[in-house]
């Protein structure tokens, strides 16, 4: 059983890693397509059809520019050359919801998962850190974590919700991991005292059943956020080193 889950967890990776590369193709090769159509129509076509046309290319070169730093060099051939100077840990996972959320079991609605993809944002704006959410087991997130290392960029700037049953020690149904970054820099404003608050109220079997792993995980989430924004942003704020913020004390401080 162990295997199998994590068969299909590898597997779901694959596609996500070809998924991403596919799109990305597409577009580059789009973009070639029509710099090399325009080029020949460039001496043939008159003035405002050329404009129209010069205008179609600099919306796919617009949206080329919005890939991620190292997929986008890649997709240009240039990665060879600026790799010495890449920062793998700087690079944040694409904002598709697939890159920050791996829902295998198919937990959260489509609505939550993109909350959680906007939440991820914001964390990474506001304090270079990084959000990822798992659905599965203890084991079968462990046996996933180097492809997850890999294919999602889980580092030491990462925190991680693990949800489901059997994702956490305690019998919750929500955990929350920390990377080393993120606990040596934030760990005495974002306490882990603080996550085990989190993991106790919204992870506790009664309230997932009262109201869904959707909310449930959104919320963790937004404390989440909401943390380490103000700890970034005030580092003698000692907020989450205390008692839970209210939800209007988050919204404040997300905006």
């Amino acid at each position: 059983l162990h295997s199998s889950a994590s068969h299909v967890m590898a597997k779901r990776l694959a596609q996500v890693e070809r998924s991403r590369w596919r799109r990305q193709l597409l577009l580059v090769l789009a973009l070639g397509a029509v710099c090399s159509f325009n080029q020949q129509l460039f001496l043939q076509q008159p003035s405002h059809q050329l404009s129209q046309r010069t205008e179609s290319v600099q919306g796919i070169h617009k949206e080329a520019t919005r890939l991620p730093p190292s997929r986008r060099m890649a997709s240009f051939g240039m990665v060879a050359s600026l790799m010495a100077s890449a920062d793998p840990e700087n690079s944040f996972a694409s904002e598709q919801t697939e890159t920050v959320v791996l829902d295998e079991k198919e937990l959260l609605i489509a609505e939550s998962k993109q909350d959680i993809v906007n939440l991820a944002t914001a964390i990474q704006k506001g304090s270079k850190m990084k959000l990822f959410v798992v659905s599965g087991t203890i084991e079968d997130y462990n046996a996933a974590l180097p492809e997850l290392k890999e294919t999602l960029g889980i580092d030491s700037k990462s925190m991680v919700l693990r949800i489901g049953p059997g994702s956490s020690t305690d019998g919750n149904l929500i955990a929350i991991d920390r990377g080393k970054k993120v606990a040596s820099k934030f760990g005495d404003q974002f306490t882990s005292a603080y996550e085990s608050k989190l993991a106790e109220k919204f992870g506790a079997k009664a309230y997932v059943k009262e109201n869904g792993y959707s909310q449930a995980t959104t919320m963790v989430a937004r404390h989440v956020a909401a943390c380490l924004v103000l700890a970034a942003s005030d580092k003698s704020n000692v907020e989450c080193s205390k008692g839970l913020l209210s939800d209007d004390r988050i919204s404040q401080i997300l905006g």
